[in-house]
């Protein structure tokens, strides 16, 4: 089992104009197990998929807040916001009918 990627998020939930910092989104071939550090401290866990050269998916699992709320599960388009790809911006909410 590959090990998980660590994402760091700008805020405590993601949403359209967010940002994800992912170091190693360049290595991404295959869906892989991720860990995702949000702002406030809480945390979820998630699949990262590449999508094409600069765009991945992200599916996040159900997680709570530190304020408690609850988040329900959720996939997101990411697309690279800057040269190194560090930093990704959330562009897109999908839902099943896009996939």
């Amino acid at each position: 089992m590959p090990t998980a990627i660590l994402l760091r998020a700008s805020h405590s939930h993601l949403y359209p104009g967010s940002f994800v910092a992912i170091d190693e989104a360049r290595r991404i071939t295959t869906p892989r197990p991720a860990v995702i550090e949000f702002a406030d401290g809480s945390g979820a866990t998630a699949t990262l998929e590449r999508r094409d050269d600069d765009a991945l998916e992200l599916a996040v699992d159900a997680y709570v807040t530190q304020k408690r709320h609850a988040i329900v599960a959720k996939r997101w388009l990411l697309r690279a916001e800057n040269a190194a790809d560090a930093t990704w911006r959330v562009t897109a909410r999908i839902d099943d009918a896009q996939a």
